[in-house]
């Protein structure tokens, strides 16, 4: 469970990709949340983009261990949480499940991923 106050200016988390196979993210879409709006990924084109999530509905990223065992083939996706404009004060809750690897668990890159 994450839960901040969102503040002014800057990164409430900076950029990154999740070190795990996916993260699910579920938002607070309640009166006075600010739900999913504080949450950006990283286009291709190198730009920042608001998503939206929907009432009811879930956020799947993919992380740096799935992009390793496709071989790049699917990408880990680069995002951040900045204060939404507007929204000083309202507070941000999501409930996130990262799902990770055994200690020991291979990250090489599956058979079906190698080549051409």
């Amino acid at each position: 469970l994450f839960s901040f106050t969102m503040g002014q200016g800057g990164e409430v988390l900076p950029a990154h990709a999740d070190v795990s196979v996916f993260t699910v993210i579920s938002h607070d879409t309640s009166p006075g949340a600010a739900g999913s709006a504080s949450l950006q990924m990283l286009t291709p084109d190198g730009l920042w983009e608001e998503v939206h999530g929907a009432p009811g509905c879930f956020l799947v990223n993919l992380g740096q261990i799935m992009q390793r065992w496709s071989n790049g083939r699917l990408r880990a996706t680069v995002h951040r949480v900045v204060p939404p404009d507007g929204e000083e004060g309202a507070k941000r809750q999501s409930i996130t499940f990262f799902q990770l690897l055994n200690y020991d668990a291979s990250v090489s890159v599956l058979p079906e991923c190698c080549g051409g």
